[in-house]
Order: C-alpha cells, then sequence, then structure tokens
C-alpha cells in the first residue's frame, strides 16, 4: 500500500513539476498565412523552391487523392512557410504548413514540418500538425525549441513542446492551454496551462 502511494504522489508530483517548468511564449504565437505560401515566396531561389517543393510533395503524396506529380506540385506550392535560422548556422531552416483541405481538420489543425537544408535537399526533422506555433527563445542542442499549437475551442488549445535531439525535433510532452477558468466565466489574458488529461 505504501509502495504503492508513492509511485501515485511520485507520477503526481512530476506532472506539476512539468507543468511549472514548461514555458509557453503565447504572444509570439501565430499560425502561417496565405500570401507566404511557396508559390508566392521570394525569398527561395529557384533552385531552393525545387528541392522544397519535392520534399513537401513526397510528405503529402500519402495524404492527397492526386494522380499527376504536376497536380501534387502544385498542391505543395500552396503550402505556406516561414524562413527562420533555428540554430543560429546562418542558414534558414524552413516552417512549413500544409493548407489542402486533405490534410487539416475541422478546426484548423494541418499537417506541419521543419524541414532543413543538406546536401542532398530538404531534410524533415519535425514532422507534425498545429493550428499555430511558437518558436521559443529557449533552444535544446543548439535549435530553438518549438511549441505547437492545436485548436480545441474558441478558449482551449492542446500545446505539444518539441525539443531537438538527435538529429530531429521529439515531442517532449502534452499541455491545455485554457483562457477560462470555469465555464461562463471571464476570458483570461493569458491562459491556464495544466498537463494534458489525456
Amino acid at each position: 500500500m505504501i509502495r504503492n502511494l508513492t509511485i501515485v504522489l511520485f507520477v503526481v508530483a512530476t506532472s506539476c513539476a512539468s507543468a511549472q517548468s514548461f514555458h509557453w511564449d503565447s504572444e509570439g504565437s501565430h499560425e502561417l498565412v496565405r500570401k507566404n505560401a511557396i508559390r508566392f515566396s521570394k525569398e527561395l531561389s529557384p533552385g531552393d523552391r525545387s528541392l522544397l517543393l519535392h520534399a513537401i510533395a513526397a510528405r503529402l503524396r500519402p495524404n492527397l487523392d492526386i494522380h499527376s506529380e504536376k497536380q501534387l506540385l502544385d498542391a505543395a506550392a500552396d503550402t505556406r512557410i516561414e524562413l527562420v535560422d533555428l540554430d543560429k548556422d546562418g542558414k534558414l531552416e524552413v516552417i512549413a504548413q500544409s493548407w489542402a483541405d486533405e490534410t487539416c481538420g475541422a478546426t484548423g489543425n494541418c499537417l506541419f514540418w521543419i524541414f532543413k537544408k543538406t546536401d542532398r535537399g530538404y531534410k524533415t526533422i519535425l514532422n507534425g500538425g498545429a493550428q499555430v506555433f511558437t518558436v521559443e527563445e529557449t533552444s535544446t542542442n543548439g535549435f530553438r525549441d518549438i511549441t505547437l499549437g492545436l485548436h480545441d475551442s474558441a478558449t482551449r488549445s492542446e500545446l505539444h513542446p518539441y525539443r531537438f535531439g538527435d538529429g530531429r525535433y521529439r515531442k517532449r510532452g502534452c499541455f491545455d492551454a485554457n483562457w477560462v477558468k470555469e465555464i461562463g466565466g471571464p476570458t483570461l489574458k493569458k491562459p491556464i496551462i495544466t498537463p494534458c488529461s489525456k
């Protein structure tokens, strides 16, 4: 009985510590916009654009009912992007979010990736899903930490922190962000963050 109680207390303490150690820059959270789709981007060279389109097409192919390579590349060109130097090496990583209907849920959560350019093209270093994302001020193993936000309702989001290690970003937890304390209560300016219950 004492051993079981000790295990329960340890799990509860670990959950509380996780919630206290997770810091999310909610004000820096944003979504990618249509004007920043690959087809409109002026930041990519023609060669980089082609390499990126093929990398994204490979990620889209299993999710879309498309019958030609041209249609697939056209769908990839609608992918929204943002270029950020996540590891301060002077080279920009590509944060990308699909906007094809088949790759998004009813609440706007879509396939989401981060690509790093290599000698062989663009390598996927984060593979997830999100409505919004935050590039955090903190870093792990030289790469800025990332938080992906999944829209759940007008006052609630599910947050997934990602940390870099062994060549890619890995999910390191799940947290609920609630902008109301109780049903019918006022909307808060900053959300209450708690570990996910599921």
